[in-house]
């Protein structure tokens, strides 16, 4: 019995491994038909992008040779109209010498034929004055028109332009996936509900519900918390000055300045609604969510992405989609990645946190949505509570069943990690620091440390 015993236990330990490898290489599998997809997804997107870009050369181009065309053209015309003018000139000023002189050699004809030397000595005199005073003047050189010299039309292309082939450009996409926890610290925090990284290496870390926003700093696995403010923040934001944007649920967002240390009201305002959500973009652009007052849920009035510049002029405004429709639940969270297209984290319900990622076209319609991957959510709702976009222009969700998953430009799930698997629990907010490591705040797991919510440093690539 005892060795029947060992027998099933090294069996199921066998079994216990290979059903780790299978799950494994179906993760593999499913990761690779995704970014396939995605190479097609983004091809097509390339395909009509270059495509537009020849057309748009191919007018320019028409333009600028019917300008170059009208201006030769104009040119000859100027020309010739110049060298007519000259000509004509001296055509009626032949004339005019032309009559001059045959009424002249008639006097003079007269005169030889006269034999009358009274006659002949006027004439020779006056003829002598007239020649003295009337010299012929006559233009013998004419400037020609131009020639037209065509151009080298085989040199043509370099000014067109050609298809380049570039090196491979999936390289990264096929890269080995790397995603190494480097370091963790501890907070003094239950969760960690925003995240924002500075450009001095320090980060801003935020929870709605304790009311506070701190900078902190890391030393030996802990934080070490620089300045703590007391305010509601739902959203924080870092403007290129330093100061912190702050979405409190008002009609205006907060500004913590860096220099004064004081929380004020900001020029940024979205009135009658209230703020939900703030983001700045690579270009120094504002933009805020923004909701009617009152609950969340149900919806009862404008769900709105309004976009700002640092004045705090709005410049555009996404609300209803191309056939009339309302595109937002609740704008949780917004951010933009390095060719500014605009991710929005919808929030469809606070039951269960379901929500989507909305990607938005220039023309205030929706480009795609992510609903979750049907490997990764076939037990349970995407539930993502924040997003980041990477280097390679991809983006990382933080989604609320300990996973993260990886979508591409055009929505493709390429990639999705399950964080327990690195010890991390309950992902809540995301951000990327000027190094490119990838921080992670969490919600804690352990009820026996209830303040000590965890921020996980990553380094990773392939995505």
């Amino acid at each position: 019995m005892t060795v029947m015993n060992e027998a099933y236990d090294l069996a199921m330990e066998s079994i216990k491994c290979m059903n780790s490898e299978v799950k494994q290489k179906l993760s593999e599998i499913v990761s690779w038909k995704s970014k396939l997809g995605a190479i097609k997804s983004s091809e097509k997107l390339k395909l009509d992008t270059e495509k537009k870009k020849v057309l748009n050369q191919d007018n320019l181009l028409k333009d600028e040779v019917n300008k170059l065309t009208r201006k030769l053209l104009n040119e000859l015309d100027q020309k010739h109209s110049e060298l007519m003018k000259l000509v004509n000139h001296e055509e009626n000023k032949s004339e005019k010498l032309l009559q001059d002189l045959e009424l002249r050699n008639n006097i003079i004809s007269k005169a030889v034929t006269s034999n009358n030397a009274i006659q002949v000595f006027r004439t020779y005199k006056e003829e002598k004055i007239a020649e003295e005073m009337k010299a012929l003047q006559i233009i013998t050189k004419f400037k020609k028109l131009p020639e037209f010299l065509p151009g080298n039309i085989q040199s043509f292309e370099l000014l067109y332009g050609k298809l380049h082939e570039h090196e491979d450009k999936y390289t990264d996409m096929f890269n080995k996936f790397e995603f190494k926890v480097i370091q963790q610290y501890k907070t003094d925090l239950p969760i960690v509900e925003d995240l924002v990284c500075c450009n001095d290496g320090f980060i801003w870390i935020s929870f709605t519900n304790g009311k506070v926003v701190q900078k902190i700093s890391f030393s030996k696995g802990s934080t070490f918390t620089l300045q703590a403010y007391e305010v509601s923040p739902l959203s924080i934001a870092l403007l290129p000055s330093g100061d912190l944007l702050i979405s409190s649920m008002e009609s205006y967002l907060n500004i913590l300045s860096k220099s004064t240390d004081t929380i004020t009201e900001s020029k940024y305002r979205v009135a009658p609604l209230q703020t939900v959500a703030v983001h700045v973009t690579k270009t120094n652009q504002i933009i805020v969510g923004a909701r009617e007052k009152g609950p969340p849920f149900p919806v009862n009035g404008p769900r709105q992405v309004i976009i700002m510049n640092m004045q705090g002029k709005k410049k555009k405004r996404y609300h209803l989609e191309n056939k009339g429709n309302p595109i937002f639940s609740q704008p949780r969270s917004i951010t933009t990645d390095g060719d500014n297209n605009i991710y929005v984290l919808d929030l469809l319900s606070i039951d269960k946190w379901q929500g989507r990622i909305v990607a938005l076209s220039n023309s205030n319609g929706v480009k795609w949505t992510y609903d979750g991957n049907q490997m990764a959510n076939k037990e349970q709702l995407f539930a993502p509570f924040s997003f980041v976009t990477t280097p390679l222009n991809n983006i990382v969700v933080a989604d609320n069943n300990h996973m993260l998953h990886i979508l591409n430009q055009t929505g493709e799930c390429i990639h999705f990690l399950h964080t327990k698997e690195f010890d991390i629990h309950w992902p809540r907010s995301l951000d990327i620091d000027k190094s490119g490591t990838l921080y992670i705040g969490c919600k804690i797991y352990n009820k026996w440390n209830p303040w000590e919510a965890k921020i996980h440093a990553v380094q990773f690539s392939g995505f």
